[in-house]
């Protein structure tokens, strides 16, 4: 059993003083007048034991407890003495200490719990205490008989116990719903493994593609490299075979060195024509330019060809080539409905080789252009009505 030595009080209700109070074997009394403060000493051992009443809250009190017997709970049970002290700070709360070792409120109770006493303990009688107890219901006598049997702790440890246990379940409850993401979580990762494994796979299937890619590049570059030199000695042979006909031309050239004379009696009258057909297209330059002044958008300006087709359009067109899209000017060309016109296949439609606007569209369906004339005049016979037939050098 656990015996109370000394009550140290400090600041405690009316005691303002450090004031320290013997409890000796057998009976202690304290004797006074009224309003001497005997019953705050009674005040200070509920202090000290857990009082959690406001009123009560203030002040320092120690208690000194024999425990010689070693009958305190475990973690206190080392020493013979335990001094139990509880402070109260302005605005910070309670703070407990035993044997100078900072505690929990609890620890406190449970101390004087297995002591068979404690701040609301039955074994502290106060004013009409005695009545109350006489005439307390049987649930309240139990709890008189539960402290003086020594059971009150057991009660308050089951109460914790039974706290850590619903605690406990509501952890495993928790366990069993972590478990049940990280079943999902597995089954998602799995998932997620079978895809990286099947990447995997294709990702050597396409490095396989990409090597036989690649060797076939590589057959395919040295094929291109043997041809090229095979290329590279059909030059070479012949540009020998042209060395001997220039050779030959060489020979050629002396005789036309001989013919010179004819020749250039020749160029002077091709000199002459040539100046007069200068003169002529001088002429049919300003009259276009005149026309031009006259004549806004020209067909001219929109229409679009290759090279080398210039005689040939100029020959089917002739002064039709400055005459406006618009038709607002005098000379313009009016947009007709294009009517499908089919050559022989050895002729090409002036249509799928000129880009052209709308308004010469019909035309070029009727023309034709003609690369071979050695049967022209069997072509000629077949021609539709309304087609015509031209060669590059604008021969109709």
């Amino acid at each position: 059993m656990i015996n109370f030595r000394t009550l140290k009080v400090k600041g405690f209700k009316s005691f303002v003083e450090p004031t320290e109070i013997l409890i000796e074997n057998g009976l202690t009394g304290i004797v006074g007048p009224n309003g001497c403060g005997k019953s705050n000493l009674v005040e200070a051992f509920r202090f000290v034991m857990g009082e959690l009443s406001p009123k009560q809250m203030r002040g320092s009190v120690t208690i000194d407890l024999d425990n010689k017997a070693r009958k305190a709970p475990s973690i206190f049970n080392e020493n013979d003495t335990i001094e139990v002290t509880r402070r109260i700070w302005r605005g910070e709360g309670s703070e407990y200490r035993v044997n100078g070792k900072e505690v929990r409120l609890k620890d406190v109770q449970l101390l004087f719990a297995d002591a068979a006493t404690g701040a609301r303990s039955t074994s502290m009688v106060s004013q009409g205490r005695v009545g109350a107890i006489i005439a307390a219901k049987p649930e309240q006598r139990r709890t008189l008989l539960e402290e003086a049997a020594g059971i009150t702790g057991l009660h308050s440890r089951r109460h914790e116990a039974e706290l850590r246990l619903n605690a406990t379940e509501n952890n495993l409850e928790r366990v069993k719903d972590v478990l049940k993401a990280q079943d999902e979580q597995l089954t998602i990762l799995k998932k997620q493994s079978k895809q990286a494994e099947r990447y995997k796979y294709i990702q050597k299937d396409i490095t396989k593609a990409r090597a036989r890619l690649f060797y076939k590049k590589w057959i395919d570059e040295k094929d291109k490299l043997k041809n090229a030199n095979e290329k590279i000695q059909s030059e070479t042979n012949a540009v020998n075979d042209q060395t001997q006909v220039v050779a030959q031309i060489n020979v050629e050239f002396e005789k036309v060195q001989e013919s010179l004379p004819n020749l250039r009696l020749q160029e002077s009258k091709i000199a002459a024509e040539l100046q007069k057909y200068s003169i002529s297209l001088e002429n049919q330059e300003k009259e276009i330019e005149r026309a031009n002044k006259k004549n806004n958008n020209p067909i001219i300006d929109y229409l679009d060809f290759e090279d080398g087709l210039e005689q040939a359009i100029a020959a089917v067109f002739s002064d039709e080539l400055i005459a406006s899209i618009d038709e607002e000017q005098s000379i313009f060309w009016r947009k007709l409905d294009v009517e499908d016109s089919s050559f022989n296949s050895e002729i090409t439609k002036f249509s799928s080789l000129i880009k052209a606007p709308d308004n010469l569209k019909k035309k070029l369906e009727f023309v034709g252009l003609i690369e071979n004339k050695e049967n022209i005049l069997e072509i000629q016979k077949n021609l539709k009505p309304g087609q015509i037939l031209v060669s590059k050098l604008g021969e109709e």
